[in-house]
């Protein structure tokens, strides 16, 4: 039988580690486990804080799930550093295997995605004038996707940092240059945008082909654009479609997980009427 790419959750608790980072800060109020008070610079170093802790606990998680990976004749492709989530290349037999581990919560089949958002303002409402209203001043957003968000013309200063899983950054072209418009869409500086004094944090998979076009890949780029020594994001955008088909979800679970633990924005694109000629 062929290989196949899937996407496990552990059980990996993290509460033990979050408690201990909440117990030595009592300055802060915490509501619903997360800190509610303070400067944003304040609040960046405390969630940085509770984000290694959690990394801690599922480095170690996704090290011991590793042995039983590769006993079982399988490799691991990549382990999230945000989520208790390991992707791994199996075969079905071995799927079965570690399907029964106590320490394995769900399986699920990896997929793939795709461009979808091309307009914003006038859908969400957020048309900017020059009035004196909250424009995202100081807040970093990251955009996630295939290729890089050009730092040139509306953009320029406003792109403070880039990254790619390649080591390479990459950036589209004419009609493909959908981060930059994405970004563009949150924060231009020209023809402004809806939070025209946010910083942006640019993550991609350094290109768009079907081999970056996985869950792996997009959540290995989301990882660094919230860690604390990337791109330390307060909102992730991700305007980019999951195919579904099949019904797996990790994508969806891993973005639902990030914006549960920290606190943080997630949003995505909920449709694209040139890519699927209807507003579905």
């Amino acid at each position: 039988a062929g290989i196949l790419p899937v996407a496990i959750w552990t059980d990996a608790d993290p509460s033990a580690a979050e408690d201990a980072v909440r117990a030595a800060h009592p300055e802060v109020t915490w509501l619903a486990g997360r800190p509610a008070n303070g400067s944003l610079e304040q609040l960046r170093s405390v969630r940085a804080e509770l984000w290694e802790a959690r990394r801690g606990v599922y480095a170690a998680a996704a090290d011991r799930l590793r042995v039983e990976i590769e006993a079982a004749g399988g490799t691991v492709a990549y382990a999230s550093t945000s989520a208790p989530l390991v992707f791994a290349d199996m075969t079905p037999a071995g799927v079965e295997v570690l399907a029964a581990r106590p320490e394995v919560m769900s399986i699920g089949l990896e997929a793939t995605w795709d461009t979808q958002m091309s307009s914003a303002g006038p859908t969400v409402g957020a048309n900017w004038t020059s009035g004196a209203g909250d424009q995202g001043n100081g807040i970093r957003v990251a955009v996630v996707e295939y290729q890089n968000v050009r730092n040139t013309g509306d953009m320029s200063g406003q792109v403070v940092r880039s990254y790619s899983t390649t080591g390479s950054l990459s950036y589209g072209s004419g009609g493909g240059d959908h981060p930059t418009w994405v970004a563009g869409a949150v924060a231009s500086a020209g023809y402004a945008g809806t939070a025209p004094g946010a910083d942006i944090v640019s993550a991609s998979t350094g290109g768009y082909r079907p081999s970056l076009a996985t869950d792996r890949a997009i959540i290995a780029a989301a990882d660094w654009s919230v860690a604390p020594s990337g791109g330390d994001a307060d909102i992730v955008n991700a305007s980019i479609g999951q195919d579904t088909a099949t019904g797996a979800e990790e994508g969806r679970r891993y973005f639902d997980s990030i914006a549960w633990e920290d606190g943080r924005l997630v949003v995505a694109a909920s449709g694209n009427f040139s890519t699927f000629g209807s507003w579905n």
